[in-house]
């Protein structure tokens, strides 16, 4: 197994789309798990694993195998997740123009 995921890794990195696809297929499932437990709704999980794929086809000439594909990828993942979690947090703010009483409140 691990062989021919060097070989997809190898095609997908020369621009094999096929190779590509084949390679993100043995990892869709997790994927999208990580994201859903995360982020604990099933739409957004979907679009942050469609993200996170398109990061890594984008990227997959920068992986150079100094761990294995799925740690890379999942740590792609994970990263997508925290960075989509900062995106939508709700900012509370206060006004300045809001009058306290003595004690501050």
């Amino acid at each position: 197994m691990q062989h021919q995921e060097e070989d997809l890794i190898e095609k997908a990195k020369a621009g094999d789309v096929k190779s590509f696809e084949i390679l993100i297929a043995n990892y869709k499932k997790r994927a999208f798990n990580i994201a859903y437990r995360m982020l604990g709704n099933l739409e957004d999980a979907n679009d942050v694993t469609q993200e996170s794929f398109l990061k890594i086809y984008r990227s997959i000439d920068k992986f150079k195998g100094k761990s294995s594909f799925s740690t890379w990828l999942y740590s792609i993942v994970n990263n997508t997740c925290i960075d989509f979690i900062r995106r939508n947090r709700k900012k509370t703010t206060i006004s300045i123009d809001t009058n306290y009483d003595e004690d501050g409140y």
